[in-house]
Protein backbone atom coordinates (compact mmCIF):
# COMPACT_ATOMS: atom_id res chain seq x y z
CA UNK A 1 0.00 0.00 0.00
CA UNK A 2 0.99 3.60 -0.80
CA UNK A 3 1.31 6.15 1.94
CA UNK A 4 0.04 9.43 0.58
CA UNK A 5 2.34 12.25 1.30
CA UNK A 6 0.46 13.94 4.46
CA UNK A 7 2.19 17.06 4.45
CA UNK A 8 2.10 18.15 1.02
CA UNK A 9 -2.03 16.73 1.04
CA UNK A 10 -2.35 19.07 3.90
CA UNK A 11 0.01 21.89 2.62
CA UNK A 12 -2.31 22.04 -0.42
CA UNK A 13 -5.66 21.88 1.68
CA UNK A 14 -4.30 24.88 3.79
CA UNK A 15 -3.24 26.75 0.44
CA UNK A 16 -6.67 25.89 -0.93
CA UNK A 17 -8.38 26.97 2.02
CA UNK A 18 -6.22 30.20 2.42
CA UNK A 19 -7.86 31.12 -1.43
CA UNK A 20 -11.58 30.27 -0.52
CA UNK A 21 -11.08 32.30 2.23
CA UNK A 22 -11.70 35.87 1.06
CA UNK A 23 -14.42 34.56 -1.00
CA UNK A 24 -16.35 33.33 2.15
CA UNK A 25 -15.40 36.78 4.13
CA UNK A 26 -16.81 38.92 1.35
CA UNK A 27 -20.09 37.04 1.66
CA UNK A 28 -20.20 37.02 5.31
CA UNK A 29 -17.95 38.52 7.14
CA UNK A 30 -19.86 41.55 7.61
CA UNK A 31 -23.09 40.15 8.61
CA UNK A 32 -21.48 38.00 11.41
CA UNK A 33 -19.91 41.06 12.58
CA UNK A 34 -22.96 42.71 13.10
CA UNK A 35 -24.57 39.46 14.64
CA UNK A 36 -22.17 39.06 17.01
CA UNK A 37 -22.06 42.86 18.07
CA UNK A 38 -25.01 41.82 19.78
CA UNK A 39 -24.19 40.68 23.38
CA UNK A 40 -25.84 36.87 23.58
CA UNK A 41 -25.83 36.18 19.80
CA UNK A 42 -25.54 32.67 19.09
CA UNK A 43 -25.65 31.25 15.93
CA UNK A 44 -26.25 27.71 16.79
CA UNK A 45 -30.02 26.30 16.48
CA UNK A 46 -32.15 25.23 19.36
CA UNK A 47 -31.04 21.49 18.46
CA UNK A 48 -27.25 22.11 19.21
CA UNK A 49 -28.15 24.45 21.96
CA UNK A 50 -29.83 21.30 23.71
CA UNK A 51 -27.14 18.93 22.79
CA UNK A 52 -24.50 21.37 24.72
CA UNK A 53 -26.56 22.01 27.23
CA UNK A 54 -26.93 18.57 27.64
CA UNK A 55 -23.36 17.48 27.69
CA UNK A 56 -22.64 20.82 30.04
CA UNK A 57 -21.16 23.35 28.68
CA UNK A 58 -21.56 26.09 31.03
CA UNK A 59 -18.15 26.91 32.72
CA UNK A 60 -16.76 24.02 30.96
CA UNK A 61 -13.41 24.84 28.79
CA UNK A 62 -13.73 23.94 24.84
CA UNK A 63 -11.61 23.09 22.24
CA UNK A 64 -12.79 23.83 18.77
CA UNK A 65 -11.77 22.03 15.66
CA UNK A 66 -11.57 23.62 12.84
CA UNK A 67 -12.97 26.64 14.25
CA UNK A 68 -13.18 28.40 10.13
CA UNK A 69 -13.94 32.16 11.26
CA UNK A 70 -14.63 31.64 14.99
CA UNK A 71 -18.10 32.23 14.83
CA UNK A 72 -19.39 29.39 16.37
CA UNK A 73 -16.54 29.03 19.35
CA UNK A 74 -17.73 32.75 20.21
CA UNK A 75 -21.55 31.32 20.04
CA UNK A 76 -20.29 28.48 22.86
CA UNK A 77 -18.71 31.36 24.24
CA UNK A 78 -21.57 32.65 24.51
CA UNK A 79 -23.61 29.98 25.73
CA UNK A 80 -21.42 30.11 28.72
CA UNK A 81 -17.75 28.28 27.97
CA UNK A 82 -15.46 29.25 29.68
CA UNK A 83 -12.01 29.09 28.03
CA UNK A 84 -12.16 28.84 24.81
CA UNK A 85 -9.64 27.38 22.34
CA UNK A 86 -10.06 27.02 18.61
CA UNK A 87 -8.11 25.13 15.49
CA UNK A 88 -8.30 25.33 11.98
CA UNK A 89 -5.74 25.02 8.98
CA UNK A 90 -6.38 28.31 7.57
CA UNK A 91 -3.82 31.25 8.29
CA UNK A 92 -6.83 32.95 7.02
CA UNK A 93 -9.51 31.48 8.97
CA UNK A 94 -7.52 31.86 11.78
CA UNK A 95 -7.03 35.73 11.24
CA UNK A 96 -10.29 36.61 10.49
CA UNK A 97 -11.33 34.83 14.27
CA UNK A 98 -8.92 36.82 15.29
CA UNK A 99 -10.35 39.78 14.12
CA UNK A 100 -13.61 39.24 15.07
CA UNK A 101 -13.05 39.06 18.92
CA UNK A 102 -10.77 41.75 18.82
CA UNK A 103 -12.96 45.11 20.63
CA UNK A 104 -15.81 43.19 21.44
CA UNK A 105 -16.40 42.50 25.75
CA UNK A 106 -16.28 38.68 24.52
CA UNK A 107 -12.68 37.92 24.02
CA UNK A 108 -12.12 34.29 23.72
CA UNK A 109 -8.66 33.31 24.95
CA UNK A 110 -7.03 31.62 21.46
CA UNK A 111 -6.78 30.50 18.18
CA UNK A 112 -4.32 28.69 16.74
CA UNK A 113 -3.44 27.38 13.30
CA UNK A 114 -2.39 24.12 12.66
CA UNK A 115 -3.94 20.74 11.27
CA UNK A 116 -5.97 18.55 13.18
CA UNK A 117 -4.35 15.85 13.26
CA UNK A 118 -1.29 17.65 15.18
CA UNK A 119 -2.94 19.27 17.54
CA UNK A 120 -1.43 17.84 20.83
CA UNK A 121 -2.70 15.11 23.36
CA UNK A 122 -2.38 18.18 25.86
CA UNK A 123 -5.42 20.30 24.82
CA UNK A 124 -7.49 17.48 24.05
CA UNK A 125 -7.94 14.66 27.42
CA UNK A 126 -9.56 13.88 30.19
CA UNK A 127 -6.82 15.56 32.52
CA UNK A 128 -6.56 18.16 30.08
CA UNK A 129 -7.24 22.27 30.34
CA UNK A 130 -10.41 21.14 27.41
CA UNK A 131 -12.34 18.60 28.47
CA UNK A 132 -14.88 19.34 25.85
CA UNK A 133 -14.43 19.01 22.01
CA UNK A 134 -16.45 20.65 19.91
CA UNK A 135 -16.64 20.29 16.32
CA UNK A 136 -19.66 21.21 14.69
CA UNK A 137 -19.52 20.69 10.90
CA UNK A 138 -18.53 17.54 9.23
CA UNK A 139 -14.66 18.84 7.83
CA UNK A 140 -12.80 16.12 9.25
CA UNK A 141 -14.84 13.44 7.78
CA UNK A 142 -17.21 13.27 4.20
CA UNK A 143 -20.82 14.39 5.19
CA UNK A 144 -22.24 11.02 4.71
CA UNK A 145 -20.17 9.92 7.56
CA UNK A 146 -22.59 12.22 10.41
CA UNK A 147 -25.37 12.05 7.53
CA UNK A 148 -25.74 15.60 8.38
CA UNK A 149 -25.65 15.36 12.34
CA UNK A 150 -23.50 17.90 14.35
CA UNK A 151 -21.94 16.29 17.40
CA UNK A 152 -20.48 17.25 20.55
CA UNK A 153 -17.94 14.95 22.06
CA UNK A 154 -17.04 15.14 25.96
CA UNK A 155 -13.80 13.50 27.20
CA UNK A 156 -13.96 12.91 31.08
Amino acid sequence: MIVPDLKRFTESNRAAWNEVMPLHQRASSHALDQLFSQPAYVQQDKTEIDLLQKVGLKGRNVAHLCCNNGSELLSLKNLGAAECVGFDISDQAILEARQRCLGRALVLESFKRMQVSRIRYAYIASEAKYPLVSHLYSSLHPVETYQGYHWVKKIS
